[in-house]
């Protein structure tokens, strides 16, 4: 089993997801910072390759990037992973602004983890997890995503939920418990 793994991030809210996630696995976290280039791609799964190839590179030991992107269907995808670009240029408003009119409100969130060690081709985990665009904005925590987004399974936005709910959220996307189960079946190194 792999018994420590490094998250290649500067966000320190995902590092805390991802400690809540990996707590009880038997498998140590620790937070590294390494700026990555990202490629200029709408496919978030290929971005997360790219950045944990190019992570692994440079320190050749076992680690994972996360990468997430916001997809609206009537936008034809868009954001997608541009999500932390467009959030800048963009308001949540004029995100629904550019809705009006469309009645298919469907979205879904990419997760997408890169998984680098040594000696093996990265490795992909990623889960969707499905929802649609509210028709106004409520709630003030967090980035435009938040704010733009309520799960299938929710009465909620992403920015209405307690922190308790949101992490659940994140915390449930299938693709975590997958490479923590792949990890748990490779020898330490």
């Amino acid at each position: 089993m792999i018994t420590t793994i490094s998250f290649i991030t500067g966000n320190k809210g995902k590092f805390e997801e991802a400690q809540q996630i990996f707590s009880g696995s038997g498998i140590g976290l620790n937070q590294q910072q390494l700026d990555t280039p990202e490629i200029q791609s709408d496919d978030t799964p290929e971005i997360a390759r790219f950045s944990a190839q190019f992570a692994g590179s440079k320190l050749n030991t076992p680690l994972f990037v996360m990468d997430r992107g916001f997809y609206i269907e009537a936008l034809n995808g868009f954001p997608g992973p541009f999500i932390k670009f467009v959030n800048k240029w963009l308001s949540e408003d004029q995100i629904l602004k550019l809705l009006e009119g469309k009645n298919n409100r469907k979205a879904y969130w990419i997760t997408a983890l890169g998984l680098f060690l040594p000696g093996a081709e990265v490795k992909i985990f990623a889960s969707k997890s499905y929802g649609e665009v509210p028709k106004k904005i409520s709630g003030n925590r967090g980035y435009m995503g938040d704010k733009l987004f309520r799960p299938l399974e929710s009465k909620l936005v992403l920015s209405e939920m307690s922190e308790a709910e949101y992490n659940l959220f994140w915390n449930n996307s299938s693709c975590w418990q997958e490479m923590i189960t792949y990890l748990k079946s490779k020898p330490s190194s």
